[in-house]
């Protein structure tokens, strides 16, 4: 009777425990309290830093280890092709024009053909809701199809090169 009292009495310590550990856990979970520290977040893309490089001269004066005498007359340093002492190369960068891409859905690639006879290949292409078959190399309406592959070819247009596939 004496070890049936403490089994129960344990069994009911151990339940307790794991029933205060579940409640922290879903209390964690599922409380409408959200301590979350906010992050400032600043759109300027505007801000931009230009640093000038600075400027390194290279001072050769050494011992040749081999040799024995000093590569670099007294005085005179050793400085890059082109480069003068004291003067820092200036990059100037154009910015590039930022072109619209083109649309190509009025060009479709339907298949290709092969003659028998002389073994071109021939694609067949659908431009401006016309069907037309285009060799290598020749051009249509503007169109030059450069090269034909069995999924897709490419084309030129406008001097715009493109691979339109099936």
């Amino acid at each position: 009777m004496k070890n049936k009292a403490l089994t129960y009495f344990l069994l009911g310590t151990v339940a307790l425990i794991w029933g205060g550990i579940f409640l922290k856990v879903f209390a964690t979970f599922f409380s409408q309290e959200h301590d979350v520290p906010s992050i400032p977040v600043h759109k300027s893309l505007e801000t931009r830093v230009d640093y000038e490089t600075p400027t390194y001269s290279i001072k050769a004066n050494y011992r040749d280890p081999f040799l024995g005498n000093s590569a670099a007359p007294e005085g005179k340093p050793l400085l890059a092709e082109g480069r003068t002492e004291g003067k820092p190369v200036e990059k100037k960068v154009a910015p590039k024009p930022i072109e619209a891409p083109m649309d190509w859905s009025f060009v479709k690639y339907l298949g290709s053909i092969k003659n028998s006879g002389n073994g071109k290949k021939i694609a067949l292409v659908s431009i401006r809701n016309q069907e037309v078959m285009i060799e290598e190399g020749i051009e249509h309406d503007g169109l030059k199809c450069l090269k034909h592959y069995r999924d897709s070819i490419v084309v030129i247009y406008q001097g715009k090169r493109a691979c339109i596939k099936k």
